[in-house]
């Protein structure tokens, strides 16, 4: 395995632990003690998930999360001691993609990273950084969208979603197969996720040359982004 974690953590102990777990798995591991070194360890760095800490000396986590969003397209999990539902909603509104509650056991650690870097890998494909579609350009490594030459802002679900058709294109997929690989295993929202997603790409980037949708539902089987040659 090549894939390398970053933590940032300002627990020392804490983020010693993390690392044992994740070496004796077969990870690369970095560690950063502050937020203002996670965020450039982790916009420089070539890693492939970042554990990230909320409470961070010198900029705190959330900060942190949200200012990689706006380069890097890897998995964050935000990692804290304090409990309530307001947290993961605000972690999740910046841009992380899982949450984990101090203190868990490695077993769940390991079973996050192993399914938020399998599902980052399958998104983005070997080794593309850019993909085309007739007019539509989806640049993975810094997270930009274009339809010709005028930029799209997308959020994260949504970029996420445009990626996993754009790196499988041809391929129909199910309502239930997209909410596995852009959602994840855990993912426990209602029957219109996906609909609703779908809806808004189309709305932001538009038609295909054609008039067609880039994303076209195919009725009792799900969607497919078909390719124009």
């Amino acid at each position: 395995m090549d894939e390398k974690v970053l933590i940032v953590e300002d627990d020392k102990m804490f983020a010693e632990l993390e690392k044992l777990y994740l070496t004796k798995e077969g990870y690369e591991v970095d560690i950063a003690f502050d937020g203002r070194m996670g965020f450039d360890m982790a916009v420089k760095g070539d890693y492939s998930i970042v554990l990230l800490d909320i409470m961070l000396p010198l900029m705190d986590g959330r900060r942190v999360c949200e200012e990689i969003r706006k380069t890097k397209n890897i998995p964050i999990i935000m990692t804290t001691a304090k409990h309530g539902d307001m947290n993961k909603i605000q972690g999740y509104t910046l841009g992380a993609d899982d949450y984990l509650e101090k203190p868990f056991t490695p077993e769940m650690l390991i079973a996050r990273v192993d399914a938020h870097v399998k599902r980052y890998r399958s998104l983005v494909g070997a080794d593309t950084s850019v993909l085309l579609s007739d007019g539509l350009k989806v640049d993975t490594e810094a997270r930009r969208v274009f339809v010709g030459e005028k930029e799209v802002e997308l959020r994260n679900r949504e970029f996420e979603m445009l990626l996993f058709f754009m790196s499988n294109k041809n391929k129909v997929f199910s309502k239930d197969s997209i909410l596995e690989h852009v959602w994840g295993y855990d993912y426990e929202g209602g029957d219109e996720t996906v609909p609703v997603h779908i809806n808004r790409l189309r709305e932001k980037i538009g038609p295909r040359s054609d008039g067609e949708h880039y994303i076209q539902t195919v009725k009792g089987a799900g969607y497919i982004l078909r390719d124009t040659k």
